[in-house]
């Protein structure tokens, strides 16, 4: 029987949020801020699916919707079903998407979803968006659940990232650069205007820590992003309750001095300061970083807000 009653675990990607059961896991994606794709499976064979593109001007929604019901006819034709589709599912029927009302929709193959299509005006993004699965009876109030909890847009200065039980905050005008999402370990590179920003964790702390300290460990994984520095560490202070690693120092080099003279000659703001905290957490057994590079005020402040921000238990 599907889980109806919790949604408790947050996932959030390019500025999206939906809340889903809390063992449902983060599969597939693709694309980027401006158009992309992620895919949330559960239990059960159920899988919610967030599809978004940023349109100028006012799109048809029309238009979207009927792509999307070719789209599901052709499958449906080559797996040789029949298909059924109508709007307005009585299930969805009380659904309100962040201040909008949205064109809801239903279909039925060998299997069954229920879906909402919407333009937010503010962040222009039009979200389709699905939880699909095998024909179960309670899927239209799961999904009437989940879909009521997606967000297009952050509504602070500030959008969370979540996936795989990992959780910060970066301001939402940052951009995803470069990622990687392996087992055990997790990285997130985020570039804003003069600003850039890495959040890593590591997994199997109690393994990798035998022979070493937090201190050590962490020194040695993040010396390949902090070697073009000439930085000073620090064992001071504490952060979620852990003692933590403070790293800074600006860019070093025959290159960067010359960049530096030229910003203060003209009076601009150096941007090659690193200014960076790495922590262990016993209790979920990780390690974490944070660097921040740019001018050192805001370097230092990027660095410890999203460090605070940092779900590590």
């Amino acid at each position: 029987m599907l889980n109806t009653e919790r949604c408790s675990s947050i996932i959030g990607w390019h500025g999206i949020t939906v809340s889903v059961p809390e063992e449902w896991s983060f599969s597939v994606y693709s694309g980027d801020a401006k158009a992309g794709y992620f895919r949330v499976d559960g239990a059960d064979d159920v899988a919610l699916e967030v599809k978004w593109s940023e349109e100028k001007g006012i799109p048809s929604l029309r238009r979207v919707l009927n792509d999307f019901q070719k789209r599901l006819r052709k499958s449906s034709r080559t797996a040789h079903v029949e298909m059924e589709f109508r709007e307005k599912p009585r299930p969805l029927a009380p659904l309100r998407v962040h201040g909008h009302i949205p064109i809801t929709f239903g279909w039925r193959t060998d299997r069954q979803g229920y879906g909402a299509l919407w333009h937010c005006k503010e962040c222009r993004r039009v979200m389709l968006v699905q939880v699909a699965g095998r024909h179960q009876q309670e899927l239209g109030q799961l999904a009437l659940r989940i879909l009521s909890t997606v967000r297009d847009h952050p509504a602070g200065p500030e959008a969370i990232w979540s996936v795989y039980d990992f959780t910060f905050r970066a301001p939402k005008e940052m951009t995803l650069e470069k990622h990687q999402l392996k087992s055990g370990y997790l990285a997130f590179e985020l570039k804003g205007r003069g600003v850039g920003l890495v959040v890593e964790r590591w997994g199997l702390a109690n393994i990798v820590l035998k022979r070493d300290t937090p201190s050590g460990w962490l020194s040695g994984a993040l010396y390949p992003r902090l070697k073009a520095y000439a930085y000073r560490k620090e064992e001071k202070g504490d952060l979620h309750g852990h003692p933590c690693v403070r790293f800074s120092g600006r860019r070093s080099g025959v290159k960067a001095l010359a960049n530096r003279l030229v910003r203060t000659v003209s009076f601009r703001q150096h941007r090659d300061y690193v200014s960076g905290l790495g922590w262990h957490c016993p209790e979920s057994n990780r390690l974490f970083a944070v660097l921040a590079v740019g001018a050192m005020e805001r370097a230092d402040a990027l660095c410890a807000g999203v460090a605070e921000s940092v779900a590590c238990h």
